[in-house]
């Protein structure tokens, strides 16, 4: 199936980002960083959805 959904991580607690990520893992390919996640964390944590094999829609607007 070819899930096309985007989670929104509007949280800026790394911790948390990834704990949910690996909750939604088998479920979801891509995962918004807003402003406040971004803000928090900067761009670590877009380097560790990457790496972790995730789509990232960056969302600084």
């Amino acid at each position: 199936m070819d899930n096309r959904s985007i989670v929104a991580l509007d949280f800026d607690d790394a911790d948390q980002v990834i704990r949910i990520v690996n909750e939604l893992s088998d479920l979801v390919s891509w995962f918004k960083v807003g402003k406040q996640l971004f803000t928090s964390t900067g761009p670590r944590i877009v380097e560790q959805l990457r790496e972790a094999g995730k789509s990232v829609f960056l969302d600084l607007g």
